[in-house]
């Protein structure tokens, strides 16, 4: 039986504004903004980000685990929602 997503636990907002706050080192390591032109983020270079356990754990330090987790959910259980 699959679990249930507690809504109102998830933070939407962390995952964005980690994505802005090195946005610089995400242009310059994958060479693609993590935003589109609309503003939404892209889910290209998070599928990059969530392979490269190593950028992640640099920039992101003691939260990578969080950040990689709002990765899964956004590419693997939204699915581009």
């Amino acid at each position: 039986m699959p679990r249930t997503i507690r809504w109102n636990k998830i933070k939407w907002g962390t995952l964005t504004l980690w994505l802005k706050k090195h946005r610089q080192a995400i242009k310059s390591r994958y060479g693609m903004d993590p935003f589109t032109k609309k503003g939404e983020i892209n889910d290209r270079v998070l599928r990059k980000l969530y392979r490269d356990d190593e950028f992640l754990r640099k920039k992101a330090k003691s939260r990578w685990r969080t950040i990689k987790r709002k990765i899964h959910f956004k590419l693997y259980v939204l699915r581009g929602r």
